[in-house]
């Protein structure tokens, strides 16, 4: 069994890819959604089409006993008490897979489950339009990997993708996850709290004047943080990803903004807050990134 713990757009969106394709999947998340969706099953809203799919759906974490495979999509800022939830419940052999954004949820899970953790890197714009449905805006590709290597590194995530292949996923299994975690997690951090601070898509956003000079600006700020910490980075792959973000997902807003127009928290903390943190400690400095991560914190004390 498949237990996928958290049903925003990630966990909807892949959770119900595989559930599709057979494999025996169970859905946790909170009580409220969990009862509409077993009245009105899970929806996948596709360009041209909605995909209705039947999951198995349950509100408590116990359940993840019997799973082999536990795929943890929530937010960044839930990780730790989402941890200490689950680890009574785990199995030994369990494997367990952070569909999340940012640095540290690996280290922070691995600390508290006592495990390897295996992390995946998610290139796909997505969206919770209703409490059972998820809009599918483009992308899709997952880059699996683990931060620190152990025994069963490499069957774990070959038996991780196998299960997105036999849902018909692209997926590819990275050399050096920790290079493509900093990437994504500069390419976040460049785009997401300035989508949410104007609550705008990409491609709006990136013909605002003076934006396109910003985001240089903040990857520059992350670029100089990974030299500080000796973490060697392709700067013109990254720079060449955040050319395409518009082209590639126009009409998405980030995630963050998705938080900030619901009124839900943050992971500006993980973002921005973390390379503003970053900067402190090394003596770098990050002032758009600090700046950033002063607007979005203000914008959460209005709830």
């Amino acid at each position: 069994m498949i237990a996928i713990l958290g049903a925003g757009a990630v966990g909807c969106y892949y959770g119900g890819l595989i559930a599709a394709s057979g494999q025996e999947v169970v859905l946790i998340t909170k009580a409220q959604r969990a009862k509409i969706i077993k009245e009105q099953g899970l929806r996948i809203k596709w360009p041209t089409y909605t995909q209705h799919i039947q999951i198995n759906v349950r509100d408590e974490s116990q359940v993840i006993q019997n799973a082999k495979v536990v795929f943890i999509c929530v937010k960044a800022n839930q990780t730790k008490v989402v941890a200490k939830q689950i680890q009574p419940y785990l199995a030994k052999n369990t494997i367990v897979l952070s569909m999340q954004n940012g640095l540290q949820n690996a280290a922070r899970l691995s600390e508290i489950l006592g495990r390897p953790i295996d992390v995946a890197m998610i290139y796909a714009a997505l969206s919770m339009s209703a409490e059972n449905e998820v809009s599918y805006q483009g992308g899709g590709k997952l880059v699996l990997g683990r931060p620190i290597d152990s025994d069963n590194t490499d069957h774990d995530l070959n038996q991780l993708a196998g299960i997105f292949q036999r849902a018909s996923c692209q997926v590819s299994i990275s050399s050096n996850i920790n290079h493509d975690l900093w990437s994504k997690w500069i390419i976040n951090c460049a785009f997401n709290a300035l989508s949410a601070i104007g609550k705008i898509n990409y491609q709006d956003l990136v013909q605002q004047a003076n934006i396109p000079e910003m985001i240089d600006a903040i990857v520059q700020e992350c670029f100089a943080l990974a030299k500080a910490e000796k973490v060697s980075l392709d700067e013109q792959f990254i720079l060449n990803q955040i050319q395409n973000v518009a082209i590639q997902w126009p009409l998405q807003k980030s995630s963050m903004a998705q938080d900030l127009m619901a009124k839900r928290p943050t992971e500006i903390a993980e973002l921005n807050g973390l390379a503003q943190e970053k900067g402190a400690l090394l003596n770098v400095p990050t002032p758009l990134n600090t700046l950033l991560t002063t607007l979005v914190k203000m914008q959460e004390r209005l709830y």
